[in-house]
């Protein structure tokens, strides 16, 4: 939360934060979570709106707009 949170006061009005499935790297106490889950994070955190965009093969975008 700490990440959106600062991701989301970085970015300008109208910006948005792309998180690439794929790139996500576990370490330590990382664990798996969902698009849902995802969202709602980035809703908690002050984003407005969100979406998935499906790319190559089984990664997706998520995508949350401040």
């Amino acid at each position: 939360m700490h990440l959106l949170r600062a991701a989301h006061a970085a970015l300008a009005p109208g910006g948005a934060l792309i998180v690439i499935e794929s790139l996500m790297i576990e370490f330590g106490d990382a664990f798996n979570f969902t698009v849902g889950d995802l969202f709602g994070w980035c809703r908690d955190a002050g984003f407005r709106k969100t979406e998935v965009i499906a790319l190559a093969g089984a990664v997706s975008a998520g995508i949350a707009y401040k």
